[in-house]
């Protein structure tokens, strides 16, 4: 079938990390199987979301929590 992926990357600080440096690493992902027709509008909607300040300081939370533990 029509796979659709969206996979969310951020710039994260390893565990144990002796300078500090970050890595690209995939903190999210969603999949979705047979979205012929809708996958546009979807991944509009999504990235929308993402860019409300509200819901964008949430993420940016996310990131920042991460940072060291993984």
């Amino acid at each position: 079938g029509q796979r659709h992926q969206a996979f969310l990357i951020a710039r994260i600080v390893p565990h144990g990390s002796t300078d500090g440096k970050a890595y690209y690493r995939c903190i999210g992902a969603y999949h979705h199987q047979w979205s012929v027709k809708n996958s546009e509008p979807v991944a509009d909607r999504f990235l929308t979301l993402l860019k409300q300040p509200v819901n964008a300081a949430i993420v940016r939370e996310e990131v920042k929590s991460d940072q060291g533990k993984y």
